[in-house]
This record gives structure tokens, C-alpha cells and sequence, in this order.
């Protein structure tokens, strides 16, 4: 009689570790319920998404310069026909910079441009009371062939015009295959009466830079780069609000922005 009852609960105890054997495998399966594996995987997912996102956010919002990419950008560049990556295309959202661009609050360091056919280096520009009072050039570059030009050129000439004898709005023209003479042709026939100086080496836009064309700089009258960035935009008139800033002593309000040709 023992020895049953012995054997009925040996068979009693196997059949519910059977059981429990069972059910626990299948628990892990009930709503609400996360295996360690599926867990850990939904983790890295958000973690991935989120950097990307920041990434991302980076990217558009702080003024860039990555360098590691120029010589390959330039080789691209100069395949396209265009000098010094300088032309009318779409930016991308980090900007090459030439290894030796100057950074905002540094000395820019004398060049030499064509105006009207005629050499003039920075410095002499500066001292020409014709284009500015007290030293304040504001470039941006441009040229006649770029759909991006078309979208600021008549603004950049009344700006041009807004401050003429006070600061030497000038566009430069740094691009490949760009004349004097077709560029003259070219000012003509759309009405724009600002300056325009010629740099056929590109050396301009390596001093600066700069990538693509309707990038404005703002120089003060130290001679010192003040602004660096979009001429502006449908919401902001970024190059007009630095000369403001420079010419009244206040604080700029933004000193770079992303660039886009």
C-alpha cells in the first residue's frame, strides 16, 4: 500500500514537471510578455533611429568643415568643368572646405581680383572710398550660368545699390569658362548694376572656403571675416543683417550658416 501511494505520487510529481516544462516556454509568448533577445533587438533599433535623427540634426544646424573629402571634390569638380568646386548646384549638407580656408575672426589675407578690367587686391578695394567708407566688403560668389544666381542676383544688386559709398557689395565670379566680356554681356542684359569681380584662378574661393556660388563673406573694416554663409533666404536676409551688424558695432547674430548654392 505504501509502496502505491509512493509510486502514484512519483507519476503525480513527473506529470506536473511535464507540465510546467511546458508552460513556461509559451508564457514568454503572452501579451506584454518580451523575450531577452526581442527586448535587446527593440533597444538597438531606438538607439539607431535616435543617432540617426541627431546626426541628422547636426548636420543641417551647425556650421561644418570637414576637409577630408576636398581633394576628391575637387577632382570631381574640375570633371564637371567647374574651377574650384565653385558652382550653381545644390549643396550638400556638409560643406568642403579647402584645407587652408581662413575661420571666422581671422585676418583675411590679401588677393587680387578683376574689376572692369582692371587688377585690384583687397587692401586697395578697402581704401577706395568709391566702393566703401570705412573698409567694409561685403562678396558674394556668383555667376552667370548658375539657376541659384537667378534666385538672389537682383536682391545681392539692390543691396548693392542700398549701400553704395558705404560698403563694396561685390559679386565674384570665380567659376570656370566665365569672360569679362560675357559676364558684362550677361550684367547688361538683366539689369544688374553692381560690381563684378572676375578671379579666373579660384585662389578667392579657396581663401574663403567655399564650395558653390551665392556664398556671401562679410569682411569689416579691420579687415577681420565677420560672416560666412547663405546670402539668405524666403525668411532671413543673412547677409544684410551682418553688414548691419558690422556697420553698427553690434553683436552678429548668426556668423555662419550652412551653405547652399
Amino acid at each position: 500500500m505504501v509502496k502505491r501511494r509512493l509510486t502514484g505520487l512519483a507519476i503525480l510529481g513527473m506529470l506536473f514537471f511535464v507540465s510546467c516544462a511546458r508552460t513556461t516556454p509559451e508564457s514568454s509568448n503572452k501579451p506584454g510578455a518580451v523575450a531577452p533577445e526581442t527586448h535587446a533587438a527593440k533597444i538597438s533599433e531606438t538607439a539607431g533611429d535616435s543617432t540617426e535623427a541627431t546626426a541628422e540634426t547636426v548636420a543641417a544646424d551647425r556650421p561644418v568643415d570637414h576637409d577630408e573629402h576636398s581633394a576628391a571634390q575637387h577632382l570631381a569638380d574640375e570633371a564637371h568643368g567647374h574651377r574650384h568646386g565653385v558652382h550653381g548646384h545644390s549643396a550638400p549638407k556638409t560643406t568642403v572646405r579647402h584645407p587652408d580656408a581662413i575661420e571666422i575672426g581671422d585676418k583675411v589675407p590679401d588677393f587680387e581680383v578683376t574689376i572692369a578690367g582692371q587688377t585690384r587686391t583687397l587692401s586697395e578695394l578697402q581704401k577706395d572710398t568709391a566702393f566703401t567708407a570705412d573698409g567694409t566688403i561685403a562678396l558674394t560668389f556668383w555667376c552667370s550660368f548658375c539657376h541659384s544666381c537667378r534666385d538672389v542676383e537682383h536682391d545681392l544688386d539692390q543691396l548693392a545699390t542700398q549701400h553704395k559709398g558705404k560698403v563694396g557689395v561685390i559679386a565674384v565670379d570665380a567659376s570656370f569658362g566665365e569672360t569679362t566680356a560675357n559676364v558684362a554681356e550677361f550684367a547688361l542684359k538683366e539689369g544688374l548694376t553692381l560690381p563684378i569681380a572676375m578671379n579666373e584662378s579660384g585662389n578667392v574661393a579657396d581663401i574663403f572656403g567655399i564650395a558653390t556660388t551665392t556664398t556671401t563673406v562679410v569682411i569689416d573694416s579691420a579687415g577681420v571675416l565677420r560672416y560666412r554663409g547663405q546670402f539668405g533666404n524666403k525668411s532671413h536676409g543673412y547677409a544684410a543683417d551682418a553688414i548691419d551688424a558690422v556697420l553698427t558695432g553690434k553683436e552678429m547674430a548668426v556668423k555662419e550658416t550652412e551653405h547652399r548654392g
